[in-house]
Parts: structure tokens; sequence; C-alpha cells
């Protein structure tokens, strides 16, 4: 039977918080058709989600759905939910993969004490915002910014010491600065299109806190010797 894998990348909302949506399921030839219906897409696309985010309000409008035709599963060793049975069943039906790494908390981990820690890779699950385009629609263009803010302001860039985890934080410091600099383009996009100053100002200052982080995260350790040489200074400054 022919398999397909279902790509949903965006962003919905989880209480009054945004929530970034890249995920990725297998699914029969039924339900790619479902998909293709009208009056079906929009029950099997939340059903789908359902299942790996409960509790995420989604506008499929806003979401970007990429369908390829597989000829190996991507399933592997990974969960699979059977939603047969479940109250989606009509409007999915088959079984989809749980992407178990991409649901596992994002941990250092030890093999043991004396090993180095090791450093999950998170670098593929930003590109989709690497492929972010703007219009000039200043709906659209700040849309976009929320989009890529708040779908990486959970991760961290990190130096990249020699050792095993040299290359994946390489890699993730990599795919965080092309996100950054996706959001430059953005805002400068964004400057050029309204004249809402109030606007301008906010995703500015979203913009000078993402650059922040770059600088605090990678050097935090170096700031922070500076710092306390600093007080040193001042307390025995205050002390002659």
């Amino acid at each position: 039977m022919t398999k397909w894998k279902v790509t949903i990348n965006g962003t919905g909302k989880l209480g009054n918080s945004p929530k970034m949506i890249n995920e990725e399921f297998e699914v029969d030839e039924s339900t790619n058709r479902n998909l293709s219906n009208a009056s079906l897409k929009e029950q099997v696309l939340k059903g789908l989600l359902l299942t790996r985010l409960p509790g995420v309000e989604v506008d499929i409008n806003k979401l970007r759905i990429n369908r390829q035709e597989i000829s190996n599963s991507i399933l592997k060793n990974q969960t699979v939910k059977d939603i047969g049975k479940s109250a989606i069943a009509g409007a999915i039906g088959g079984a989809i993969a749980n992407r178990t790494s991409k649901h596992k908390k994002k941990v250092n981990k030890k093999v043991n004490e004396n090993d180095e820690e090791i450093i999950t890779l998170f670098a593929h699950e930003l590109t989709p915002f690497h492929n972010i385009s703007f219009s000039n629609n200043v709906q659209e263009i700040t849309n976009n910014l929320d989009e890529i803010y708040f779908g990486i302001k959970s991760y961290k860039w990190k130096y990249a010491s020699d050792g095993v985890n040299k290359v994946t934080i390489t890699e993730n410091n990599r795919s965080l600065t092309k996100c950054l600099n996706k959001f430059e383009h953005g805002l400068k996009i964004l400057e050029n299109s309204t004249e809402d100053e109030k606007t301008k100002k906010e995703y500015n200052k979203k913009y000078k806190k993402l650059k922040f982080k770059k600088i605090f995260n990678k050097f935090y350790l170096a700031i922070g010797f500076v710092l306390v040489f600093l007080i040193l200074i001042l307390l025995l400054w205050i002390t002659e």
C-alpha cells in the first residue's frame, strides 16, 4: 500500500502563547486523498495534530502542508500510534509515526560521569524558518516575524569548544543564526512597509532580545568573568 509523508509547519496557539508546529506523519493513501478533499482537509489536519499537540489551537489557512510519496517507511523504530478507533478515525484512519526524538525533552545527557556532555541536535527543526518569505503586507510580515521569534526563543546558542559536541553545537548555532538573519531581513522590510512607529519599535525590541541572547549564550562565561572583575575593582576602590 502506498504511504505518504505529510509535513505540517506553522504556528498555533496554546492558551495565549504562540506554539511552533513542525510535525511529520506517515499516512496511508486514504488519508492522503482526504487531505485533497476540501470538506475533509480541516478535520484531517486537526485530527493529526491532536495526536501530537493536544490543546493547541490552529488555523489551517496559516499552516504549510507538504505531502511526499514514500517507498520506505519513516516509522523505523519509532512508536506507531493507531488512531483507527479514535474519534477522528473516519477522517484519518491508518497509522502515524510519533517522532519520539522530537518529543523528548531537549536536555543534555551524560553517558557517565567522566564523559563529555552530549548536546541534542535541533538544527533541522528550525529549517522551516529559514524558508520563510516576506511580502509587503504588514500583517503577513508581523505574523512571520512572530513565528520566527516565538519559534526560536526557547533554543540557545552555545560556545563550540573542541570535543564530541563541536559539530552538533556548530550546526545548531548556524541554524539559529540563519533564523536571526531571516528575522533581521523581515524587520527591514517591515520598516519600509509601515509608518506605524509602535509596530516598528515592538519588533526592533524583539530583534535586540534575540541578538543579545546570541551574544550572552555564547559568551556568558567571559561576560561573567568580566563582571566579577569589575565588581572586585569597584569594591577595592570603595574600601580605599
